[in-house]
């Protein structure tokens, strides 16, 4: 099951809670069979004015479902979140098309800085948005292709690190 678009509507929906700076870390496999992801921010506190997409949530009850039992981490304090997944479940947890929904964020909001670090037993990755926001011009980034020179990028140096390709 590909969470990409899950963690990216909660990013947009932080990026427009007025953060200007999100950090995004995944751990993949590095300690026994388990997925991490923590993602921080500096935009509104999520409260009933500034709640977290639906969308979103669903995915907690989504792989409560597929394992039968709560197997996973699933917490949300000020503005960060914590999520840890068993890979052991029956259903398979990827991030297949995260390089694409991340440039389209990148994109989206061209001043806010998205550290998006990713770290497997092959290696790290860490993109900061705002080094590669720096070499094109505000008429370039409006190209269709800088989204996919960037969807290549984030594609290229991902598979580089990720233990199951």
């Amino acid at each position: 099951m590909d969470i990409s678009l899950y963690l990216m509507n909660y990013l947009q929906a932080r990026l427009n809670s007025k953060a200007n700076f999100v950090d995004v870390y995944i751990a993949d496999a590095l300690i026994a069979k388990q997925m991490e992801i923590i993602i921080r921010d500096n935009g509104k506190k999520i409260d009933e004015q500034n709640k977290i997409p639906e969308s979103f949530l669903s995915l907690s009850n989504i792989c409560t479902q597929a394992s039968g039992e709560f197997k996973h981490l699933f917490h949300i304090k000020h503005t960060s979140i914590h999520m840890e997944w068993d890979l052991n479940d029956k259903k398979n947890y990827s991030l297949e098309n995260i390089h694409s929904l991340l440039g389209m964020m990148i994109l989206n909001f061209p001043k806010a800085k998205i550290v998006f670090t990713y770290l497997s037993k092959k290696g790290e990755y860490v993109f900061d948005s705002q080094k590669i926001i720096a070499e094109f011009t505000q008429e370039e980034l409006l190209q269709k292709e800088v989204l996919n020179y960037m969807s290549q990028l984030l594609e290229e140096h991902l598979n580089k690190v990720r233990d199951n390709l």
